[in-house]
C-alpha cells in the first residue's frame, strides 16, 4: 500500500510545537526517528484489514491527538495479537446486543473473545480538560509583547472556563508596557490578575536573550493529587457499562501511563483504591487498620462489570517504541465469562479460589514478543 504520509523533502527537525497534532508533526519532521515512525505506521497499516483500514487513517490523521493514540494503540496490538496466536475473525463485529467491540478473536486454543482497546489518559476527563485550559492559558502567554524582559508566571489553581488570547491580552499587556526601564528596578514588579475568577501572577525573572522564544521564561503551576488507580478505572468503568450486554468471554485493553502501570495502581483500579482507618480509643490511644475503598472496577460494594472476563494494561507499548514494553492481564474473579489462562502470553493475575487472592503466573516480555522472528 501506499504511504498516508505526504511524499516530500523534509528539512525542519524541530520539536512538536504545543497546538501541532501528533500527525501533522510525524508527517513534517525531518528526524532520524520520527522518519522510523513514519515507516512503521505504513508497515502496521499493511498488515491490517484492507476493509477496516480507512477508518483507522482518518483517526490517525485527526487533529485530536487521543484519536492518534488510540489508533496506533489498536494498530500495535494488531501485530501483537497475531504474533501470541491469534486468528483476527472481525475488526469492529456487531455483537448481539449491537455493539461493536475493536475486535473479535480466536486463539489457537481454540478459544473465541471480544477484545476492546482504549487509552488511558492518566487522569479523569475533568481533570485533562482542567489541564487542557491551563497550557491554552500559558500559550496565550507566550502571545504576549514583552520585547526586553522574561517573565515568570504563578498560579495555584486552574482556570475554571477556557480563556482566549485577546482577554489574557487585554488583562496583562498595559502592565508589560509600563514596566520600568531599569532591570533592577522591573526585577521588582509584581502584579497580580483576576481573570473570570482565575487568579495569577507575573513578574520580572530577567533579560530576555537574543535566541528567546518566548516571553515566559518561568513557571510555577499547580499539580493534582492523584487517587491511585484514577484513569485506569475510569477507562474499565465505561468500557464495562458499555459493553454490559456482551455474553461471550471479553478483554479490555488498556495503553496506561508509565507512572500509573504497576501493579498496585492495577490492583486500586480494579479492585478498590487503598484507605486507612483510624480508631481512638478511651485512653486516647489509636489503631490504625489498611482497607480498600468500593471504588474497583471489578470489586466495589460487591462485584461489579462481570461482563469482563479480564482487563490488561500495557505500558511503554506505543508508536514511538515498545523497547521496554510490558503488560500484566488482570482476571475478573467473578466474570460471567472466564477466559482461560493460555490466552495471555505474557504476566497474568490469575483467582486461586480457594486461597482468596490473585495469583501471578509469569510470562514473557511483551518487548520480547514484538521482536519475535517467528511473525511473518
Amino acid at each position: 500500500m501506499n504511504s498516508i504520509f505526504s511524499n516530500k523533502i523534509r528539512n525542519d527537525s524541530s520539536a512538536k510545537r504545543t497546538s501541532e497534532s501528533y500527525f501533522r508533526f510525524i508527517d513534517r519532521s525531518s528526524d532520524t526517528e520520527v522518519a522510523k515512525v513514519r515507516s512503521e505506521i505504513d508497515a502496521l497499516l499493511a498488515l491490517y484489514p484492507s476493509n477496516s483500514r480507512g477508518a483507522l487513517i482518518s483517526r490517525l490523521r485527526a487533529r485530536d491527538d487521543h484519536q492518534f493514540e488510540s489508533a496506533s494503540f489498536e494498530l500495535l496490538l494488531y501485530k501483537l495479537l497475531m504474533i501470541t496466536g491469534n486468528d483476527v475473525l472481525g475488526v469492529e463485529p456487531e455483537t448481539d446486543s449491537g455493539k461493536t467491540p475493536d475486535f473479535f478473536l480466536r486463539h489457537k486454543s481454540g478459544q473465541e473473545y471480544y477484545l476492546e482497546a482504549t487509552v488511558e489518559r492518566g487522569a479523569s476527563e475533568r481533570r485533562a480538560t482542567a489541564r487542557k485550559r491551563l497550557q491554552d492559558f500559558s500559550d496565550g502567554l507566550k502571545k504576549l509583547r514583552s520585547p526586553r524582559y522574561h517573565l515568570g508566571l504563578t498560579t495555584s489553581e486552574f482556570p475554571k472556563e477556557q480563556l482566549s488570547v485577546r482577554s489574557v491580552r487585554s488583562a496583562v499587556q498595559k502592565w508589560i508596557d509600563n514596566l520600568p526601564d531599569e532591570l533592577l528596578a522591573a526585577k521588582n514588579q509584581k502584579q497580580k490578575f483576576d481573570l473570570n475568577g482565575f487568579e495569577f501572577s507575573l513578574r520580572v525573572v530577567g533579560e530576555r536573550g537574543p535566541k528567546s522564544k518566548s516571553p515566559i521564561g518561568m513557571h510555577s503551576l499547580p499539580v493534582f493529587s492523584r487517587t491511585p488507580g484514577e484513569g485506569i478505572r475510569e477507562s474499565v468503568f465505561q468500557k464495562g457499562a458499555r459493553y454490559r450486554n456482551v455474553n461471550e468471554p471479553f478483554l479490555v485493553a488498556i495503553s496506561v501511563s508509565t507512572f500509573s502501570g504497576d501493579k498496585e495502581d492495577l490492583e486500586a483500579a480494579l479492585f478498590g483504591s487503598p484507605n486507612i482507618t483510624i480508631r481512638t480509643f478511651e485512653d486516647g490511644t489509636t489503631e490504625e487498620f489498611g482497607g480498600q475503598n468500593p471504588d474497583g472496577a471489578f470489586l466495589g460494594k460487591q462485584p461489579r462489570y462481570r461482563n469482563i472476563s479480564a482487563a490488561i494494561a500495557f505500558s511503554n507499548f506505543s508508536i514511538w517504541g515498545c523497547k521496554h514494553a510490558r503488560a500484566m492481564a488482570f482476571h475478573h474473579p467473578w466474570a460471567n465469562a472466564p477466559i482461560p489462562k493460555c490466552v495471555f502470553p505474557y504476566d497474568q493475575f490469575f483467582p486461586n479460589h480457594a486461597l482468596g487472592e490473585l495469583e501471578l503466573i509469569p510470562g514473557k516480555q511483551v518487548s520480547e514478543l514484538m521482536q519475535s522472528a517467528s511473525f511473518r
